[in-house]
């Protein structure tokens, strides 16, 4: 089965029912693997939690559905090379890091932020 790594914003756009963030993940839980790691956890929480008000059974419950990857000491190893190299939020080095580290072929986004890792570092970037 295929490994596909993805961004909170496709895990927040299909909470509020973004028909294309929907489609794209209820397409790939049927036969793919589907990741996610700490950071991205920790993004969707805080915006399920703060701004869409959801209490935290719902939030375990989303995320439940997906494979969680940790972050060592390697990644962050990484994630520090890509922030360096690429100019890179922390965050955002932290999830190409995990792909690179995981052997994790893509990254899902909604927005180009990984644009120059993935074409540099093998990751392929499905937007």
């Amino acid at each position: 089965m295929k490994k596909h790594l993805i961004d909170s914003n496709i895990i927040i756009e299909s909470f509020k029912e973004n028909s294309d963030a929907v489609s794209l993940l209820e397409k790939l839980k049927k036969d793919c693997f589907i990741c996610i790691n700490p950071i991205i956890v920790s993004e969707v929480a805080y915006i399920l939690k703060k701004k869409l008000h959801c209490d935290i059974l719902q939030i375990i419950d989303i995320l439940s559905g997906f494979i969680i990857l940790q972050i060592g000491n390697e990644v962050v190893k990484i994630a520090y090379d890509y922030m360096q190299k690429y100019n890179m939020k922390p965050n955002d080095a932290i999830i190409a890091a995990t792909c690179t580290f995981h052997k994790i072929p893509n990254i899902l986004s909604l927005d180009n932020d990984f644009n120059e890792v993935c074409k540099n570092e093998n990751i392929n970037l499905i937007i």
